[in-house]
């Protein structure tokens, strides 16, 4: 992928990240459990990429912010009341041996 396109994605990412609450953060912040995933794996993918702790910071906010908002049982459904249990995670980037892009 040449700088151009990476940064692109860097400003859609940015726009993203406004337009959602998640930074700046929002008090009622937007969260959509698909287009989140797949904005953590491009937060994920900038940082391998350009190795710059931001972008790592910003997938692990963003994580935290789906968990708290979406991961939250309701009350009104016996089958799955009390059935979410928070896993914490430890992150590991590993590099690519061969860049097949």
């Amino acid at each position: 992928m040449d700088q151009n396109s990476i940064n692109h994605v860097i400003e859609f990412m940015e726009q993203f990240a406004n337009i959602t609450g998640l930074e700046p953060e929002s008090t009622h912040p937007k969260r959509y459990l698909w287009t989140d995933a797949f904005a953590v794996c491009n937060y994920l993918e900038l940082y391998n990429r350009m190795d710059e702790k931001e972008y790592l910071d910003l997938a692990l906010k963003l994580v935290d912010q789906v968990h708290h908002i979406l991961g939250k049982y309701r009350i009104d459904n016996p089958k799955i009341a009390g059935s979410v249990v928070l896993i914490h995670m430890k992150v590991k980037i590993i590099q690519p041996k061969q860049d097949y892009v």
